[in-house]
């Protein structure tokens, strides 16, 4: 679920997400209301970049393509050539 998001000089989109089902991890694709990307990195509370967020874990996503609108969940795969569903990280 994206909790808040923002334009930030030089790091573009980003939105802080909790994830509540499953693992997000560096390079995942997803997709969030009408915005999509690519994870690019993920950052927790203490500034540390980490290679990938258990479930209740708060972190910010970048690599959104446009700034993603708070409340929105966020669906992810690990492969774009999966055919199966993304993973519902919100509720």
């Amino acid at each position: 679920m994206i909790i808040e998001s923002k334009l930030e000089k030089g790091r573009g989109a980003v939105a802080t997400v909790l994830v509540q089902k499953g693992t997000l991890k560096v390079s995942d694709i997803f997709v969030s209301g009408s915005e999509w990307g690519k994870v690019k990195a993920l950052i927790n509370d203490r500034g540390e970049n980490l290679l990938e967020a258990p479930p209740s874990l708060p972190v910010e996503v970048l690599g959104f393509d446009s700034i993603p609108l708070a409340g929105d969940c966020l669906l992810y795969t690990s492969d774009a050539a999966d055919d199966t569903p993304c993973v519902d990280v919100g509720g």
